[in-house]
């Protein structure tokens, strides 16, 4: 808890709000308290939420306005966070490795649960910025980031976890929030997901079981069976499982193009850019699928092998997309 710009608030990640149509917070003291409104940052996974007041007892936390003057690799910090979720206030010490105009490196142990806690600068007693992200060291690195992060000078070690807290001084374009909004855009974004993951268990395994989607699988039954039987021809039967594949392409299409004409938080805006790359990629292969005969044959009499050319977008985007 904070001022900014005069306003009693709390700061915390897009992603740890979103989902949400209204918010109960509690203190260590027990207090509790419902944020009515806020604002979202158009660039960067930082929320604010805005209180009428402090509660009572509480001291802000003061706010860093010119992080970049005050700190310098090496500074100490500590992040102090709900690490694992567990509902207790854990502490974590460390030092900034590396500072950017909208992120923060630092080396602090950083647990699932940390998402919004904030960084303390201990030489100047300020937050300068929100703990946010882990990504993995040199994931898909070529060799000469490989050859770079072996010399003993490297700020980028070679195998292991880079972690970064944002910084919100630089920040100056906020949406107000919307929690009705923001709750509506996340389930679509959850529908969307699904539908993706349907189509990439499918292109996998080449079985409708993989489908979680009942309606979906149902189609895709429904053409397996036309396949099986006798008193159907393969001409039908595979026009029906075109259907199928393309009632599975649609359905994807829709939600993609419902969510880009939404109006997203930053998070959400990312993740469903990336999901749309990753759909693209998806309806190549299931179009191969759609379009060769004797393929589509195989897999319905369940003599499926995964081709090499539907196996690039797979496996290979798959891998991309667990990278982001």
């Amino acid at each position: 808890m904070s001022y900014f710009k005069g306003r009693p608030v709390i700061v915390t990640n897009q992603h740890v709000i979103i989902g949400q149509t209204k918010l109960t917070i509690e203190n260590i003291r027990g207090q509790k308290f419902q944020p009515k409104s806020g604002f979202l940052a158009k660039s960067a996974d930082v929320a604010i939420l805005a209180l009428t007041e402090l509660p009572k007892g509480v001291t802000p936390l003061p706010l860093s306005s010119n992080v970049d003057q005050i700190t310098e690799p090496g500074n100490k910090i500590l992040i102090v966070g709900n690490s694992l979720g567990d509902g207790a206030l854990t502490t974590t010490k460390g030092s900034i490795k590396a500072i950017g105009p909208r992120k923060l490196e630092h080396d602090a142990p950083t647990f699932s649960g940390n998402s919004g806690s904030p960084v303390f600068h201990i030489k100047s007693g300020k937050v300068i910025g929100v703990d946010t992200l882990a990504k993995l060291s040199l994931k898909n690195a070529n060799w000469a980031d490989e050859y770079s992060a072996q010399q003993d000078d490297a700020t980028v070690e070679e195998a292991g976890v880079r972690l970064f807290a944002i910084r919100f001084d630089n920040e100056k374009a906020w949406n107000k929030l919307n929690w009705k909004s923001l709750h509506e855009v996340a389930v679509k974004i959850d529908q969307l997901e699904s539908q993706i993951s349907d189509a990439a268990a499918y292109l996998r395994s080449g079985s409708y079981s993989s489908i979680s989607d009942k309606e979906m699988r149902r189609k895709f039954m429904k053409a397996k069976e036309h396949w099986d039987s006798e008193n159907v021809s393969d001409i039908d039967s595979h026009n029906l499982y075109i259907r199928a594949i393309e009632s599975m392409q649609d359905s994807i299409a829709y939600n993609i193009r419902y969510l880009k004409e939404q109006r997203m938080c930053y998070v959400q805006s990312r993740k469903v850019s990336l999901m749309a790359s990753l759909a693209t990629n998806y309806d190549s292969a299931l179009r191969i699928l759609k379009d060769d005969y004797k393929l589509s044959k195989e897999l319905n009499a369940g003599k499926y092998r995964m081709p090499e050319r539907i196996r690039r977008y797979v496996y290979g985007v798959t891998y991309w997309w667990s990278s982001h």
